[in-house]
Parts: structure tokens; C-alpha cells; sequence
């Protein structure tokens, strides 16, 4: 856990302190107020402008990350967290590797936590069908899921790649007219 002390980015959660003491390790990590985002996807109905800055911010996370030859390995909702002005913090780095990403091979993540629909997802991928995805998604967005769930990892694009896909790049207009990621709609 150190080495995440030397990767100062506006998109990871950072360790502003690491105090020394020989007998016991203290860890002290960057206030998050908001909580995760699997939290506000269960209060909140988010529109596709938001899900388009949080997945845009998502993405420069994981660009430097793999820039700095880390894989995070447990990229889900309950590890990105989200602070009072909108912005996506990447979490958990307890199953982080750093590697030559063309060496990752082994699948590591969180399987036993998931719920049944997320492991049929995963067997519908693995099979090389794509997992059912809302219609009411805009296209956009729709393309993007897609491109993301190929099962040949050639094919997959990068996360520097994925920052060039028309629904990360381009502001959404919102229902409110903001296009503030922390304007939430009631879910509904």
C-alpha cells in the first residue's frame, strides 16, 4: 500500500499522511463525503449526463493508473467514491498489482460479494453474448457499454482510448439544464 502514497492523482483517493511509528501502521486516507456510487445509484435515478462525467473521471483515473503500470483489479460501484463537488475518487486498492499490463492474466475482484444478475451477466459474457442493457440508455451510451464488454481483450478498448468515445467526451445536456454530475433526480 505505500507505492499508492507516490501516485498523486486528482482521481484516486489519496494517503495525505503516513506517520511512522515501529510498533503499529497507521493509515490515514482522503475524506470522501458523498459515499460511494453504488450508494447513489440506489438513492438517486442518474441521468446519462452524469453517468457520462462520472465514467469520463472514471477513466483519467485508470489512465494514470495504468500509465504507472498499476491495475486497480476491483473496479466496481462500492469502490469509486464521490465527494461533495461531484468528483470520482478511485477506492480499495487492496487487490492492485503493479505489472506490465500485458501480463495481467488473473481475474481477481470481489465474485462471492456479487448478486445472482451480475454473475448471469458475467456467464452471458463469458459465452460471448452481451449482457442485456437498458433501452432506455442513449446511444451513446449503449455503444460505449458495448465496446467495453468484448470478450476478445484485444478488441477491448483502453481507458485512453475509451476517453475518445463520443459519450465521455461530449457534455450531455441534463432534464434540469444543469450539467452538474451532483444534480440528482429522485429514483424512481
Amino acid at each position: 500500500m505505500v507505492w499508492l502514497w507516490r501516485l498523486p492523482h486528482g482521481r484516486l483517493v489519496q494517503i495525505p499522511e503516513l506517520p511512522q511509528d515501529e510498533s503499529k501502521l497507521y493509515i490515514f486516507l482522503q475524506l470522501v463525503t458523498k459515499g460511494s456510487l453504488l450508494k447513489l445509484y440506489q438513492k438517486y435515478e442518474l441521468r446519462d449526463s452524469q453517468v457520462s462525467s462520472y465514467t469520463r473521471q472514471i477513466l483519467h483515473g485508470l489512465k494514470y493508473l495504468h500509465e504507472k503500470n498499476v491495475v486497480h483489479r476491483d473496479i466496481k460501484c462500492a469502490n469509486i467514491l464521490v465527494d461533495a463537488n461531484g468528483s470520482v475518487k478511485l477506492a480499495d486498492f487492496g487487490l492492485a498489482k503493479v505489472t506490465k499490463l500485458n501480463d495481467v492474466k488473473s481475474c481477481k475482484g470481489t465474485p462471492f460479494w456479487m448478486a445472482p444478475e451480475q454473475m448471469q451477466a458475467l456467464f452471458r459474457i463469458g459465452k460471448g453474448e452481451p449482457p442485456p442493457v437498458p433501452d432506455s440508455l442513449s446511444s451513446d451510451a449503449r455503444n460505449f457499454i458495448f465496446k467495453c464488454l468484448q470478450v476478445n481483450p484485444s478488441d477491448r478498448p483502453t481507458a485512453a482510448q475509451l476517453l475518445d468515445h463520443s459519450f465521455v467526451r461530449c457534455q450531455l445536456p441534463t432534464s434540469s439544464g444543469s450539467s452538474s454530475p451532483y444534480n440528482f433526480g429522485q429514483r424512481v
